[in-house]
């Protein structure tokens, strides 16, 4: 802190300043691990929420509602209408968080035996690039029969992958074995 030079705006050294005003300050009433910035977004038609490239899942009846993140440190917790859901927060780039009852939630939203393959093979499209070359090949080699797969491997994810995995660790675990 600077003891000898007195401020341009102020004309007073800033640690005499510091001393005055001492007095005057008090601790924070919340603390700082609770404090969060509050972003007004909301819930877009695939049933996200995106901050700064990181989607987070949000249930299917929430879809075009507006929302507020709350932005902690460590989590982020979302309010849209009565729904409320926290997510671990994310930092690595375009890495998001979708909780697996959502993920099954918004298949059951979804009407007709096709949409609900395609968005089976969509979510699991999105896990990323050891998924998208897997899958295509699937749907190459069995044009009439991927989507038996691709049942099978959404159930495995559901069942077996919480939202605890990463898509990373998910990814490696079903589309390392060809």
């Amino acid at each position: 802190m600077n003891q000898e030079r007195p401020c341009r705006a102020t004309g007073i050294i800033p640690a005499v300043r510091l001393s005055e005003e001492a007095a005057r300050l008090r601790s924070l009433k919340v603390h700082p691990k609770d404090l969060a910035l509050r972003i007004p977004l909301y819930v877009g038609p695939t049933g996200t929420v995106l901050h700064e490239g990181h989607p987070y899942s949000m249930p299917p009846e929430a879809i075009s509602m507006p929302a507020t993140l709350y932005l902690y440190a460590d989590r982020v917790r979302i309010v849209a209408g009565r729904y409320e859901v926290n997510h671990p927060r994310k930092f690595v780039a375009h890495e998001g968080s979708t909780l697996a009852a959502h993920r099954a939630a918004m298949v059951a939203v979804v009407s007709g035996k096709r949409g609900k393959r395609y968005l089976k093979r969509q979510q699991l499209l999105e896990l990323g690039e050891p998924a998208f070359r897997y899958l295509t090949e699937i749907v190459h080699r069995r044009p009439r029969q991927w989507y038996y797969d691709v049942d099978r491997l959404h159930d495995i994810w559901n069942r077996d992958c919480k939202s605890k995995f990463s898509v990373p660790t998910t990814s490696s675990v079903f589309f390392s074995v060809h």
